[in-house]
């Protein structure tokens, strides 16, 4: 990733995969997605975070 080299904005997410009583029959992303905590309690997925430098610009 690039320096900063001024004001940057990141936000994240969570992208669940499935319910946690389900998690045994998941065969998809098996190896990718983990077990998480977020403000809003426990998931099993992924997080996605975005960063953006400009109002307009996404990396």
């Amino acid at each position: 990733m690039d320096q900063c080299d001024g004001l940057s904005f990141v936000d994240s997410s969570s992208i669940e995969v499935c319910k946690r009583y389900r998690i045994s029959m998941n065969k998809v992303f098996a190896g990718i997605v983990a077990s998480s905590k977020t403000t809003k309690g426990w998931f099993y997925g992924l997080k996605l975070h975005l960063i953006t430098k400009e109002p307009s610009a996404i990396s």
